[in-house]
């Protein structure tokens, strides 16, 4: 067998290994681990919009019409491989006279914008694969004091940095620079299913991705 179409065996092993995964588990392996309070890790994308948000604030997403135009402050689309993977990104906006513009949160005394990353489990339900907030770099300790409220203690806490770690999902909260604090909120085990079929996605020859 040549190194060719050993490398082909064992890519379309991981594939359905990543797939496997995701179709066994059950609905309760996305119960709550590092749950928010208005989200958690691996919730549905229907889930996601039927939360009750502020008044006037509603979930777009990546894909649908009538979007606002891409910029700094808005970043909807997804990279051509994971959006042929069924992947997409929303966020949270409010809409006037002049269209969608996007509308932060109130979380933990401060306003953040809130973006999440959605993938396919294996029975194809958009779920939530990365909650990204973003907020002023002073709301730092307001933020990890109500991570560890709703978390537990991290695994690590010094200036600008925490982490906490389940057997599921991730959280990470970083100054950015000292001109952004972000904080990340990821299910492990659809990241790592998202990765695995990406790096294994056939791509033509002289594709370009748009990101």
């Amino acid at each position: 067998m040549t190194d060719a179409a050993e490398r082909g065996i064992l890519a379309s092993m991981i594939r359905a290994a990543a797939v496997l995964l995701l179709t066994l588990l059950a609905p309760a392996a996305w119960a709550s681990e590092f749950d928010l309070g208005f989200a958690h890790p691996g919730m549905t994308l229907d889930e996601f919009r039927a939360i009750t948000w502020p008044s006037g604030m509603s979930v777009r997403c990546s894909g649908e019409d009538d979007l606002p135009p891409e910029s700094d402050n808005v970043r909807l689309s997804v990279p051509r491989p994971v959006a042929q993977l069924g992947g997409t990104r929303c966020g949270l906006f409010s809409h006037g006279d002049d269209g969608w513009h996007t509308q932060n949160l109130d979380l933990a005394g401060s306003g953040a914008e809130v973006w999440g990353k959605f993938f396919p489990d294996g029975g194809g339900t958009p779920r939530l694969v990365q909650l990204l907030i973003k907020q002023p770099p002073e709301s730092f300790e307001a933020l990890a004091d109500y991570f560890t409220e709703r978390f537990g203690p991290p695994e690590l806490r010094q200036q600008g940095l925490a982490r906490w770690q389940g057997e599921g999902a991730e959280a990470t909260i970083i100054e950015d620079g000292g001109k952004t604090l972000l904080a990340f909120v990821i299910d492990t085990r659809l990241q790592a299913a998202l990765n695995a079929r990406m790096s294994h996605q056939p791509r033509r020859a002289g594709a370009k991705d748009s990101h």
